[in-house]
Parts: structure tokens; C-alpha cells; sequence
């Protein structure tokens, strides 16, 4: 693989001037990334571009456009160490969570009082993004429940098994701790349908310019919902049909959501559990560990003898494996 990225970083580097927008752009980018052979001005030259790309597209914001072209665009700004979220029109601010927050209130407490469950990974900014949901939902009447620190799993399994109106997961997934999301959830637990997102993009770009506020005894109650979270671990461990009792089992967190989570899963199915990467701090969420960096987790299970290890990403929606060598 190091010949035919080596191989591939010299062709790219005699094509034309990379560009957003296009294939070649992105996907030269990433390449020569990976070969090694990315200049710094070659970088900085396609920054500019993609900023001049984002600034003619005008309102388009790629946090949450759903064309393949935009999230080439994001790899190939990460892959030149650029954050993308720098880049103009790309922020995800905390006023764009209240304002999430204020419609998805809003939208399902129209006919009844609306219940919404909130999780979140451990990157510093997701307590922001929290509050910011939890004050916009509860300000247009519905009540907001906190599951704090949890998985994307977790929260699709409790907005579906306690009759939620609506999930919402804090997390940018694998990504760093700069980066960060809000993914919507259906009354299924599953990706709200795009016809609603649109029509949240909408409100958030100004139309309707405004929402009716809940006043009095009308304002929602923000409620802490920890036992959501215990249930499903209970969930969880209900699942195994076979006892761990006896086994070794490694488990990189990934600093993230799975530490709140995955020792107490093992621990209950009687497994002698070990973790690593398992002290967040806000900012080394996926730092050099988890399920795209195994090498420490190879390591651990190898230098400690284990049986087994298993690494999660941010929010735990993803799990790599390695054996005991």
C-alpha cells in the first residue's frame, strides 16, 4: 500500500490545479495527503478555493448538506489539516442548537406536550450544545431529557422503548474534538426523514422568523435522565448468550462515550474487564486511540494477555476487534 500511495501521490502531482467542487479536487487532496507529498502551498491553495467555493454557494452550510460533494470537500480540508468547521459558513454554533432545540419543540408539541431525549459524547463543546437544545426545547414547551454522557446507540434504543417524541445525539463520531454534530432521531430511534430536516434547515434560515415562546406553567421541565442510560446497559447484557466469566476483555473508550458504559456491560456478564483511553477530558476524545487507531489496543491485549479487545469510536456506534495476538 505504501508503493501505490507513493505511485499515485506522483501522478496527482502532475494534474491541474486542484479545485473544490470536483472529484479530482477532494480526492487529489487525500491522496497526496497520504503519499506524503502535500505541499503547504499546495494545501493552502486549496483552502482558499474551498472558501471561495462555500462563500458563492451563499447559505449552503456543509455541517449538515447531504451531497457527497460536500463531505468530499470535508476530508479533503482534514486531510490538508484544515478544520473544517473554520472554514466561512461551516460553524455550528450554540445559537443553531437553540434554534434546533426551539423548532423540534415546537413541531412535536403542537397537539400535546412533547417529551425529547438528549445525549451526548464527552467532547468539551456537546455540554454547550446540551444546554443550548435543552433551553430552545423547553422554551417552546416540550421537556427535554438528559441522558448526559451516552452512546448514539443508547439514545436510539431509549427514544424508541420510552415512547419519546424525538432523539437527539450529540457527537461528531470518530472525528476530533473540534468537530461536532447533532443527529436527529425519529419516535423509531432511527434518522429523522428529510422532509423534516428541511423544514428545520428552513427555520433556522429564517423562515418562519418566529415560533410562538411557552410562557407559565407552559414552559417545559428539563429532567435528568440517568436511569435511561442504566436500562439500556441493562439491554445490553440481557443480549449475550453466553457468560464471560473467566475471560479477559480489553476495551479502548476511545475517551469517549463508551466509558460511561462499557466496563459495566462486561463487569455484569462476569468478564475480568481492562481499559484503556477511558479519562476524558474534552479534548482527547478519539486522540490517537479507538477504533481508528488500534495499535495501542493491539498492545494492551498482547502486553497483558487477554482474550480478547474491543475499540469503540466517539459514540460508540462503531466496534473493531482484535484476538488475543
Amino acid at each position: 500500500w505504501q508503493t501505490a500511495y507513493r505511485e499515485t501521490g506522483k501522478y496527482l502531482q502532475e494534474q491541474d490545479t486542484l479545485s473544490a467542487g470536483s472529484v479530482g479536487g477532494e480526492w487529489a487532496v487525500i491522496g497526496l495527503s497520504r503519499a506524503g507529498l502535500l505541499s503547504d502551498e499546495t494545501a493552502q491553495s486549496y483552502e482558499q478555493t474551498v472558501e471561495d467555493y462555500v462563500k458563492q454557494a451563499g447559505s449552503v452550510r456543509l455541517h449538515h448538506a447531504k451531497s457527497t460533494e460536500n463531505s468530499r470537500t470535508i476530508l479533503g480540508l482534514t486531510a490538508a489539516g484544515y478544520n473544517a468547521a473554520n472554514v466561512a459558513g461551516v460553524d455550528l454554533t450554540a445559537m443553531h442548537a437553540f434554534q434546533t432545540g426551539r423548532f423540534l419543540g415546537w413541531y412535536y408539541g403542537r397537539e400535546k406536550k412533547a417529551r425529547i431525549v438528549i445525549g451526548k459524547d464527552t467532547r468539551r463543546s456537546s455540554y454547550m450544545y446540551e444546554s443550548a437544545l435543552a433551553a430552545g426545547i423547553t422554551a417552546s414547551g416540550a421537556d427535554a431529557y438528559l441522558l448526559h454522557v451516552t452512546t448514539t446507540p443508547c439514545v436510539s434504543y431509549i427514544t424508541r422503548t420510552e415512547g419519546f417524541d424525538c432523539g437527539i445525539m450529540i457527537s461528531a463520531s470518530h472525528n476530533p474534538f473540534y468537530d461536532n454534530g447533532i443527529k436527529l432521531m425519529n419516535a423509531e430511534g432511527e434518522k429523522m426523514d428529510d422532509a423534516l430536516q428541511a423544514q428545520l434547515e428552513q427555520y433556522i434560515d429564517g423562515q418562519p422568523a418566529e415560533l410562538p415562546w411557552a410562557v407559565g406553567d407552559e414552559i417545559g421541565c428539563t429532567v435528568d435522565f440517568y436511569s435511561g442510560r442504566n436500562r439500556y446497559i441493562g439491554y445490553l447484557a440481557s443480549l449475550a448468550t453466553h457468560s464471560f466469566e473467566k475471560k479477559k476483555v480489553g476495551l479502548d473508550c476511545a475517551n469517549g462515550s463508551a466509558w460511561m458504559i462499557g466496563r459495566a456491560v462486561f463487569d455484569a456478564l462476569g468478564a475480568k474487564t481492562s481499559v484503556i483511553h477511558a479519562e476524558p477530558n474534552g479534548v482527547n476524545i478519539n486522540l490517537n486511540c479507538g477504533s481508528t487507531h488500534l495499535e495501542s489496543l493491539k498492545r494492551f491485549v498482547v502486553d497483558n494477555k487477554l482474550d480478547v479487545g474491543f475499540a469503540f469510536d466517539g459514540d460508540a456506534d462503531r466496534c473493531l476487534a482484535v484476538d488475543e495476538n
